[in-house]
């Protein structure tokens, strides 16, 4: 094992890094960790997964209630 590798939490300055350097270059995960001494690629790699996947469950999770509640609304609404 490295001791140069961070295995604490993520802070919030890295996720917002992560996120940042993910838009502006890609999947270049080698690039990205250039910026982020102690991080592995492996770690880099799945804590953008884990964000991506948690931003994708809310959406999906928000677009479900909203959803349910139009569709009870019309249903509330209908004179029939």
């Amino acid at each position: 094992m490295n001791p140069e590798i961070k295995k604490d939490p993520f802070s919030l300055q890295e996720d917002i890094l992560i996120l940042e350097k993910r838009i502006t270059i890609g999947n270049k995960w080698s690039e990205i960790i250039k910026e982020m001494p102690g991080r592995t690629e492996n770690n880099v790699k799945n804590r953008f997964n884990m964000m991506f996947k948690n931003i994708k469950d809310e959406f999906i999770k928000n677009r479900t209630h909203q959803s349910v509640f139009v569709m009870q609304k019309k249903v509330d609404q209908d004179p029939n």
